[in-house]
């Protein structure tokens, strides 16, 4: 099965744009939580060190300040409702659990219009599996439109900073579904899960101490290859692409 969306982050993006003028890198603009998302933090390379495919997007989160990155579908574009969401990524190896300094960095979908509904993966780096050199953690959120969240901590047979691995979230009518390298590790099923359709989005930031850490001492960067959307799928597809 092929995607109907599949974005690879080749360079070449003009104005701040994607090739196909789905994508926009944000800023400069204020987030929440006083995170300035810069598009001068937002770098592109063909090609990354061990690495087969093409096409790689860095998102910086700069040293000793609140200065991230963000990218989304374009709010003039597609939305994009149900069906499987996917992201293969490497997250920053930067953050000191004992200083409390990192960052978030995330793979998210976020309703129209920036309203409540939102899926998410995080990554901490300010946490202890930083260090760890076979382990890790990521955190998978979601927030319904009656404004109830939940925040599960899934274990990772990993350490996410190490390589690059698959992250994705199956959206349903009333039930959502998460997956590492294709492979469902949680779900939840309510039936205040959104049905409106929204934007795909992606960013790194700082600077909140009980979310992600103090800003970091050192420049932070992840590592994004590619996004996949599957509009309407009920099962976790798998195209032969890693």
């Amino acid at each position: 099965m092929k995607p109907a969306l599949f974005q690879d982050f080749n360079p070449g993006w003009t104005n701040n744009t994607s090739q196909d003028g789905l994508w926009k890198i944000n800023g400069i603009w204020v987030g929440t939580g006083q995170n300035t998302f810069d598009p001068a933090n937002v770098t592109f390379t063909e090609t990354y060190p061990g690495e087969k495919s093409k096409g790689f997007m860095h998102f910086k989160s700069k040293a000793n300040t609140t200065n991230g990155s963000e990218i989304q579908t374009i709010s003039s574009g597609p939305c994009y409702g149900y069906g499987y969401y996917e992201v293969r990524m490497k997250v920053t190896s930067v953050g000191d659990p004992a200083t409390n300094r990192g960052v978030c960095a995330s793979f998210f979908w976020k309703k129209k219009d920036y309203a409540a509904a939102e899926w998410d993966f995080e990554f901490l780096t300010n946490d202890k599996w930083i260090t760890s050199p076979d382990s890790g953690q990521v955190t998978m959120n979601y927030h319904l439109d009656d404004n109830r969240s939940k925040v599960h901590y899934q274990e990772l047979p990993f350490n996410p900073s190490k390589g690059f691995h698959r992250y994705g979230f199956l959206w349903q009518p009333t039930r959502l579904d998460w997956t590492v390298d294709g492979k469902i590790v949680y779900s939840f099923e309510d039936p205040g899960v959104a049905s409106e359709p929204g934007w795909i989005m992606m960013n790194s930031w700082t600077g909140n101490k009980n979310w992600g850490g103090l800003p970091p001492t050192e420049d932070a960067v992840t590592v994004y290859d590619w996004v996949k959307f599957y509009p309407n799928v009920t099962s976790v597809p798998n195209d032969g692409k890693e």
